[in-house]
């Protein structure tokens, strides 16, 4: 994942990687295009609640939005309709 996320120190260092995904056409099949945005929305408020509980627990946490969409698919083994949307990095800081 590491290798995905352009070789960034936090996630090659990390305890923990969560990665956030999405379905674009499930979401907007009930929402329209404005679907999207919610997808987007709820992502960041998954990211938001990892990194509180990080703090909760006296570890550190570091969001990740720059890497390969298509280099963490493969390496996650996400069905071709999922989108990797976001890493949180999580451990000791």
């Amino acid at each position: 994942l590491c290798r995905a996320a352009l070789g960034q120190a936090p996630v090659r260092q990390a305890s923990a990687a969560f990665m956030i995904t999405g379905v674009g056409r499930r979401i907007k099949a009930k929402y329209g295009n404005r679907g999207i945005r919610y997808m987007l929305m709820e992502a960041g408020h998954v990211a938001q609640n990892i990194c509180l509980q990080a703090v909760a627990l006296d570890l550190g946490a570091v969001v990740i939005g720059a890497f390969s969409d298509r280099e963490a698919a493969d390496i996650l083994k996400l069905d071709p309709e999922e989108s990797p949307l976001y890493i949180i990095a999580v451990g000791k800081p």
